[in-house]
């Protein structure tokens, strides 16, 4: 394995440099580098297309960003649960059209299906950059003290003194709700809360629970926070198809929140609403895969005039039947483990060595040998995990 892991970053190391001239005190650039191709556009969202493309090594573990950085990280034990907060001054890129242009070549169906969702998303942001607002400036510190009533869900704006504070507080009781609601169950939940700007939002805070991260990804406590410090990941796929999914579904939304149809967005502000359900086939390290409900709500924090809103989404992952997806993946695990045992147990057998039982448990045996010794070593999700350890 550490054979592999060298050559693999020999090979990194060789791309890096292809598209550099050597001199005298290091290197030079002389054309365009476009061995990766990642885009972090509007919306705080990245785009890998080189992952899109690749369907022979499909790297299933999906990042919060390749580019945000985190700032702080806050484990509460009771719920085990953590907390990640991000740097909200990142730079995004509003010309979508690279990542367009590169899935409409691959002339695959569901990546043109991809790219038009793109498109209809960049008319949208493009036409929010270029638009003149013309809207005057109000002091809303006036405003709050002549305003005696409590604010109503379609005042949360700028004009009647509501910023990102007061989002932060709303979405708090509902965080705190939420926790109460899933104390007492073992699915696996999460959140993000995103901070309006003017023309974009901006990923702010994230909240997980850290079962799934042990069991799915087998880290030790110390690993888990190393890695949300540098990449923290939110789910892992199994089929691109689901991925792309994922990436459409998200593209939508933004679009939705973006665009001007202020009658759907306005259902959103009443409270956390459902948006969407899909199944989805989730992977761990060592290739055991649960088929799992995933669920997302939205809450619409603010209705602000001339910026992009403060949003909260939650999501639920919930099982194709009554046990968590963990509990799942650790009956699987067992259930190998206690398979391995048998096997070993067999070989104390008398006929053991006997042809017609060897002929009956050779294939097994192959199997398990596979699985105890290349699972873990030839899973895409493996190794995008230790390059980040």
């Amino acid at each position: 394995m550490d054979t592999q892991l060298l050559e693999k970053k020999r090979r990194i190391k060789k791309n890096q440099k292809q598209g550099f001239k050597k001199v005298k005190y290091g290197y030079i650039l002389f054309q365009n580098v476009d061995q990766i191709k990642v885009f972090y556009v509007v919306g705080d969202i990245d785009i890998d297309v080189d992952q899109l493309l690749n369907r022979d090594f499909f790297n299933a573990c999906v990042s919060i960003n390749q580019f945000i950085k985190v700032t702080s990280l806050v484990r509460t034990n009771e719920l085990d649960f953590v907390d990640i907060f991000f740097d909200t001054q990142m730079q995004r890129q509003g010309d979508l059209s690279a990542p367009i242009r590169m899935l409409r070549d691959s002339r695959q169906s569901d990546l043109n299906d991809l790219a038009n969702v793109l498109e209809e998303y960049h008319q949208t942001i493009q036409k929010k950059i270029i638009e003149s607002l013309d809207v005057k400036n109000m002091k809303s510190g006036q405003l709050q003290n002549d305003y005696q009533e409590p604010i109503s869900e379609l005042d949360c704006d700028e004009f009647h003194g509501w910023n990102f504070e007061k989002s932060l507080e709303k979405a708090k009781k509902v965080i705190n709700d939420l926790h109460i609601e899933m104390k007492n169950q073992s699915h696996h939940y999460s959140y993000m809360l995103f901070k309006g700007t003017k023309y974009d939002q901006v990923k702010y805070w994230l909240g997980q629970k850290l079962d799934y991260q042990r069991q799915f990804y087998c880290l030790s406590e110390n690993q888990i926070d190393f890695l949300n410090m540098r990449k923290p990941l939110i789910f892992n796929y199994k089929h691109l198809s689901q991925y792309i999914q994922y990436l459409t579904n998200r593209f939508k939304r933004l679009n939705m929140i973006f665009s001007q149809d202020k009658s759907v967005r306005n259902h959103f502000r009443k409270g956390l609403a459902f948006l969407f359900e899909s199944q989805i086939d989730a992977i761990s390290v060592d290739n055991l895969i649960v088929k799992l409900r995933f669920q997302e709500y939205m809450y619409i924090l603010s209705n602000y005039k001339n910026q992009q809103d403060d949003v909260l989404l939650v999501q639920k992952i919930l099982p194709i039947g009554n046990q968590s997806a963990t509990d799942i993946v650790k009956a699987q695990r067992n259930l190998k483990m206690q398979l391995n045992e048998k096997e070993q147990n067999s070989k104390k057998n008398p006929y053991y060595g006997g042809q017609i039982y060897t002929d009956i448990i050779y294939e097994a045996q192959s199997e398990i040998f596979k699985e105890k010794f290349y699972s873990i070593v030839d899973s895409n999700v493996y190794h995008s995990i230790l390059e980040n350890l």
